[in-house]
């Protein structure tokens, strides 16, 4: 943060505590893929080709079994999000 940090400083910006908070994913990796399949993320939206999406959710999940087993016990992720926080005058 030490470039973001100067450059605000230079704005005139005060340097407040950061905030931070846990982000737990609530689905496991399992019903992530079927989302895929099932066109409910925007991203997929673009796809109109059934099939397509279809075989690239195929192919992901066979990825992703390959690196972490079956997918619906692997653990949903936990994140940690962190933003600076600065006053400006």
């Amino acid at each position: 943060w030490g470039e973001l940090d100067h450059e605000m400083a230079s704005l005139g910006g005060d340097k407040l505590d950061d905030v931070t908070f846990l982000d737990r994913d609530r689905d496991d990796l399992e019903t992530f893929v079927q989302g895929i399949e099932q066109n409910r993320y925007s991203w997929t939206w673009a796809v109109s080709d059934d099939a397509a999406r279809a075989g690239a959710a195929a192919e992901a999940r066979s990825w992703a079994e390959a690196r972490w087993g079956p997918l619906d016990q692997v653990p949903p992720a936990t994140f940690e999000w962190r933003f600076a926080v600065y006053r400006l005058a």
